[in-house]
């Protein structure tokens, strides 16, 4: 059912681009419209603020501590799960035509008041899972770094394990995590690099 109209999303221009943002941090997305021969034309959502509101979720990925992955988490696959619901999301900017939307990921969860699970699918092939999540927060969720295959937080033996047992080259996407060089071969220069980052700890939780 549309119900822009009745939201107050009720612009005549020729629109040429729409930004989705939560300029106002709480937790709602807002909307700036670009139109062509017209004004820019802010729409401020007051969602969070009526009566029973939904809950929701924001996460922002930081890819600074692995070389190997997009800034900001671009082509991250994100999913969230309560019970037997689950939402799926891509971090890749939303773009329209001339603009580019919030760097993050949003969920509206309704009645929802704490996930089951948030999995980040990194789109190097680790895994983070997060357990009982609570809504109506901003999160910043860090990758792992190279060598973290299994995504626990630390770069150990099972990583080593599962390096080696991705040997050879890399044919199929379930070995990118381990070619930590990216140069379509899992050898002894990634081996290498998971020994120099051997106990290395990065905490992905928010």
């Amino acid at each position: 059912m549309d119900i822009a109209v009745t939201a107050g999303f009720d612009s005549t221009h020729c629109g040429r681009s729409l930004v989705c943002l939560d300029a106002d941090d709480d937790g709602d997305l807002d909307l700036a419209v670009g139109n062509e021969g017209g004004p820019l034309q802010f729409y401020r959502n007051e969602t969070t603020a009526a009566p029973g509101a939904g809950n929701w979720l924001r996460i922002a990925l930081d890819t600074n501590t692995n070389p190997l992955l997009a800034p900001d988490g671009f082509g991250t696959r994100v999913v969230a799960v309560a019970g037997e619901q689950s939402w799926i999301r891509y971090l890749n900017g939303s773009p329209s035509y001339l603009s580019t939307s919030e760097l993050t990921v949003h969920f509206g969860l309704g009645g929802i008041a704490q996930l089951d699970e948030l999995r980040i699918e990194w789109a190097r092939g680790q895994v983070t899972v997060l357990t009982a999540v609570c809504a109506n927060q901003h999160m910043v969720i860090t990758a792992p770094v190279p060598g973290d295959l299994d995504a626990d937080g630390t770069v150990g033996q099972p990583d080593f394990y599962e390096l080696l047992a991705r040997w050879g080259p890399v044919d199929t996407s379930d070995g990118l995590a381990a070619d930590l060089n990216a140069d379509g071969l899992v050898g002894i220069v990634d081996l290498l690099i998971l020994l120099r980052n051997w106990g290395r700890t990065v905490s992905s939780a928010p």
